[in-house]
């Protein structure tokens, strides 16, 4: 589906994402394309599948016409973002990290959270929130276990 949207559109160079979704019937509905890399941090959790650097790989292919990074995937990456819980203004707490950062330290590719006292920021206006963590794994169940769990045990207060 994708590479006929791109070829309909006469689309030949660049970086694109597109948006699409499974019905409740399991057909592939085609949401959106962008002509630009895709938001939410994609290029970095990009990167970091293929310990690569697409920016700069971006880049060399505009100036260029080649990448001259090898781009084999190594991992499955997934990136978690968090927004503060609790009404005020301000992060008032973490909770949970140390035990994510036992749990699965060695897989967390990166980490920015807002800290303790940091204005809590208007999920409404940054797609990242009050921070995201970036985790990856070989085995691709793995990757989204530790996602999942990092998304309910850590846990940023406003208060």
């Amino acid at each position: 589906m994708g590479r006929r949207v791109l070829e309909a559109l006469g689309f030949e160079s660049g970086f694109t994402h597109m948006e699409w979704f499974r019905n409740k019937d399991g057909e592939a509905v085609f949401g959106e394309i962008g002509g630009r890399s895709p938001g939410g941090r994609l290029v970095h959790v990009m990167n970091y599948s293929c310990d690569a650097d697409l920016f700069t790989g971006w880049a060399e292919a505009v100036c260029h016409g080649r990448i001259s990074q090898k781009l084999d995937k190594k991992f499955s990456a997934a990136v978690v973002f968090k927004k503060a819980q609790g009404p005020g203004p301000r992060i008032t707490a973490i909770e949970g990290l140390d035990s994510v950062l036992a749990r699965f330290g060695e897989h967390i590719a990166a980490i920015d959270l807002n800290r303790v006292g940091a204005p809590k920021r208007d999920w409404r206006k940054i797609v990242h929130g009050d921070g995201w963590i970036v985790v990856r794994h070989p085995d691709f169940e793995t990757t989204v276990r530790m996602a999942d769990s990092i998304s309910t045990d850590l846990i940023l207060r406003a208060g």
